[in-house]
């Protein structure tokens, strides 16, 4: 789920669902290739715990997109730049705490775009 779907504080759109689609890429990929992610970090740093609540998923996502490295998969290009430029996207997708979110934040254009530019990497 997104950040501000995580929060409960938002009229659900249609740029929380590209998000939650980063976060099953994410998912996907911590669990099925070599990645530049330290091994212990992975799922309970991005992902959570069973006993974390649903504010607790939110500030672990909301960190990773924030602070955290952007996730290398050695060996492949396309697929390394999806993430990185994915998550970039992501991070715009909350606003501040004080401040609202910038419109239009994601679109499934962006998404479209950096699929297709990862398509025509070598």
């Amino acid at each position: 789920m997104s950040v501000e779907v995580l929060q409960g504080k938002m009229t659900h759109e249609a740029r929380h669902d590209l998000e939650s689609f980063y976060w099953l890429l994410v998912f996907i990929v911590l669990r099925h290739t070599v990645h530049s992610l330290p091994k212990p970090y992975t799922f309970s740093s991005i992902f959570g715990k069973a006993t974390d609540d649903l504010l607790d998923f939110a500030m672990r996502k909301r960190d990773h997109l924030a602070y955290a490295n952007p996730i290398e998969v050695p060996g492949n290009s396309g697929l390394s730049y999806i993430l990185k430029e994915f998550r970039l996207l992501c991070r715009k997708n909350f606003g501040a705490e004080t401040a609202p979110v910038a419109r239009p934040c994601m679109t499934h254009r962006d998404v479209l775009d950096i699929f297709d530019r990862a398509l025509t990497m070598q």
